[in-house]
């Protein structure tokens, strides 16, 4: 329950979260579309977890 985002095949899913206030839930972020592959997903995951360490306010 770290609230990092992964990929689950073409989905960018974002895990449930331990809060102040208990625990929200996961959820799917975005789905990439048929003619891209896997890996893209798993680069979006990459990118907005690089994003969420540089500016954890803004998640």
């Amino acid at each position: 329950m770290d609230g990092r985002y992964f990929a689950d095949r073409r989905q960018v899913r974002r895990r449930p979260k331990q809060t102040e206030r208990g625990i929200t839930m996961g959820f799917v972020v975005c789905e990439v579309c048929d003619w891209l592959n896997d890996e893209a997903a798993e680069e979006i995951a990459e990118a907005l977890n690089m994003h969420m360490d540089a500016h954890p306010e803004k998640h």
